[in-house]
């Protein structure tokens, strides 16, 4: 079978234009001045004027960049080079190559070449075919570039990068062509302009995958150089399932032949500072390119990093601003963000753990900026240290080694030095901070001024009694494993839960003052259920019975209660604590930390968005040194419709009043909420 045109008769697809190409290559001499703001998403290609990166000072002017460039190559097309098919740069539907495969939809055509749908004769599988153009095969360039490409995929084997079938050379119509995978499904920026922005499990989904698989790329010295949210396949739209496509400006230290050494490959809005002159570009660019990437996901359109080449060297001077991402992400992504190569992650392996791992992030990166631990207090939060500056709601980004990088305008505001005050029985508790939870900035960083350094709230037993403010609400049902535990007598401020998931699953938590496990427990649970479950006590302080209490309250009232899983029982100042939620459905949730000395602080903004009935919660908490382990309780509550008390609650304020407050509106509403209570004990830094 001759593999000519054989489409005659056949109507082609109309291939998709020069103009709409997000990935068409340019390379020139000397990097253009100012492309035009389209190109900006374009992967372009530059030869470095110098070793060293682009001082913006020397760049040209507006006016001499409006000026036409004299010694501009421009090689796409070849000057001179006649049009091989007049009317299209496509092979048409039907056209056979190297009678093994057979062309069956034009995806995209452009002046480099085009990509097509096809099939693999023999086996009927669906294959993607990528053609150069012959005129461009023979510039010794671009055609060493795609047989680089070709060699490169042949190495990688891993499920987030697309598969390598074959490279072929079909003599009739004298073209070469590389034959992969063929992806069903939406590229990643289709995907993100259909649907917006991600939600924050899927981006973070979406970040381990990829970075596994640029970890397997960069085991074999290949560097992809041109990520960007066009490069990624989603099949079936699961990001889940996402793959790397478009490995054909990769640097690889095995296939060193048709390497643009010495230019800028890349698009503006997604490359690392080393790729725009001076630096040594290996796995560390793809480390920034990636972060980049998953910022665009996260937020639904790319971070404004410059579309030319000045604005994008100053723009990648400090950490970008990160505002406009959740903040979940954050830590992350200003750790990978680094200017300074040698201050990102050390390999795509490491971001994959820190994903699932928060707390291996540098804790400098976990606050979005440097930590403010509290000073050693007893019962309250406090004040940091005298002089210490507190930036305001509307400080940017920043590098956090600025004695090497300049840093972008802050506004800081320094807060007046305030008396400890003291209570008995009650120990320093930690400052939230973080960029997993910063309390201060979920509120503006008025909570610094709003309660949070006051006077102690008071304890339980000034009059509030929340375990009466049940009227309206459904009675127990004692034949339930929830309902038993709520009736049995186990004394006033104690609470007694099953722990229906993790680690602890199937144990029975006794939060209690006293920390006992309640010996008659067991047994009288086995005669119930047959089963005798192990007892794990929670020692809590007298201030934070108001929570128990309020859960309690709730507790086996014919409502599934959320589950809750707390990723650790301890956790050491400084570090990150993960708390997964499930069994919530559509249900609107309420998230809030009681601290030792009572205090409640709003977690509810730092939730995940819902994803099949789950959510998840990241917060970081930090410890004086010297100071005794103090516990720390995150209360979960599920209702049908958001709570308005909780909505209108400012931080800070005693959890005995709020969730009084919150009891009596949960009664009026006949007892459609349910809780769940977390433990986790705070430990000071280590040394």
């Amino acid at each position: 079978m001759s593999g000519k045109d054989n489409s005659k008769g056949n109507q082609s697809v109309p291939p998709v234009s020069d103009d709409d190409d997000d990935d068409k290559t340019r390379i020139v001499s000397r990097p253009p001045v100012e492309p035009a703001d389209e190109d900006a998403e374009r992967t372009q290609f530059e030869a470095h004027p110098s070793a060293n990166t682009p001082d913006p000072k020397n760049a040209p002017s507006q006016d001499e960049a409006d000026q036409p460039s004299a010694d501009l190559t421009p090689l796409d097309p070849p000057v001179g080079a006649p049009p091989v098919r007049p009317q299209s740069t496509a092979l048409g539907i039907g056209t056979t190559i190297n009678n093994n495969y057979r062309i069956e939809q034009v995806l995209k055509s452009g002046g480099m070449g085009a990509v097509y749908r096809g099939v693999e004769i023999g086996t009927g599988d669906p294959v993607a075919i990528k053609a150069i153009l012959p005129e461009l095969a023979e510039d010794e360039k671009a055609g060493l570039m795609f047989k680089r490409e070709a060699r490169t995929l042949r190495q990688l084997a891993h499920e987030a990068i697309v598969r390598y079938y074959n490279y072929v050379h079909d003599r009739d119509l004298d073209q070469y062509f590389l034959v992969m995978e063929f992806i069903e499904g939406i590229p990643l920026s289709d995907h993100i302009k259909e649907f917006g922005a991600l939600p924050v499990p899927a981006v973070m989904t979406l970040l381990k995958r990829l970075s596994s698989g640029l970890s397997k790329a960069h085991a074999q010295g290949v560097t992809h150089r041109d990520l960007s949210p066009d490069n990624v396949m989603l099949p079936g739209g699961d990001v889940s399932q996402a793959r790397l496509i478009d490995f054909g400006i990769a640097k690889s230290t095995v296939v060193t032949e048709g390497t643009t050494h010495g230019q800028f490959a890349g698009k503006y809005k997604y490359v690392a500072p080393e790729q725009l002159g001076g630096g040594e570009v290996s796995s560390p660019a793809d480390i920034y390119g990636l972060a980049l990437l998953t910022a665009a996901a996260a937020i639904g359109t790319p971070l404004d990093m410059g579309s030319s080449i000045v604005v994008a060297v100053q723009s990648r001077l400090s950490i970008p601003d990160l505002s406009a991402v959740p903040m979940a992400l954050r830590p992350i992504l200003s750790h990978m963000l680094e200017p300074d190569e040698t201050r990102r992650p050390a390999s795509m392996d490491l971001v994959g753990q820190m994903v699932d791992h928060p707390e291996l992030i540098p804790a400098a990166y976990r606050e979005g900026m440097a930590f403010y631990p509290s000073e050693a207090t007893t019962g309250q939060f406090t004040a940091p240290p005298h002089g210490l500056q507190i930036p305001t709601t509307a400080m940017t980004q920043r590098s956090v080694y600025p004695s090497t990088i300049t840093p972008q305008t802050m506004g800081p505001a320094t807060l007046p030095e305030q008396e400890p005050e003291s209570r008995g029985g009650n120990k320093a508790l930690g400052l939230l901070v973080g960029s997993f939870v910063v309390i201060s900035a979920a509120v503006g960083f008025g909570a610094w001024q709003m309660g949070m350094f006051g006077e102690a709230p008071p304890p339980l037993a000034s009059g509030i009694d929340l375990g009466t403010q049940t009227a309206g609400m459904p009675a127990r049902r004692a034949d339930t494993r929830a309902g038993f535990l709520a009736e049995f007598d186990a004394g006033r401020c104690t609470l007694l839960t099953r722990v229906p998931a993790g680690r602890n699953a199937g144990m029975v938590e006794v939060f209690s003052q006293t920390g006992e496990e309640l010996a008659g427990l067991p047994v009288a649970y086995e005669e119930k259920f047959g089963a005798r479950p192990a007892i794990l006590p929670r020692q809590i302080t007298a201030d934070q019975c108001a929570a128990l209490e309020f859960t309690h309250a709730l507790q086996g009232r014919g409502r599934e209660a959320p589950r809750i899983e707390m990723t650790k029982d301890e956790m050491v100042s400084g570090q990150a604590m993960t708390v997964r939620i499930g069994d919530i459905g559509r249900q609107s949730v309420w998230a809030a930390l009681i601290t030792p000395s009572g205090a409640i602080f709003n977690l509810t903004e730092r939730l995940s968005d819902p994803v099949g009935g789950q959510r998840s919660l990241n917060f970081g908490l930090t410890l004086a040194k010297g100071s005794e382990a103090v516990p720390q309780l995150v209360l979960i509550v599920a209702s049908d419709s958001p709570l308005a008390r909780t909505a209108t609650a400012g931080d800070g304020i005693p959890a005995a009043e709020l969730l009084a407050l919150v009891l009596e509106e949960i009664s009026g509403r006949k007892g459609a909420a349910s809780a769940s209570l977390g433990y986790v004990k705070l430990l000071p830094p280590e040394g």
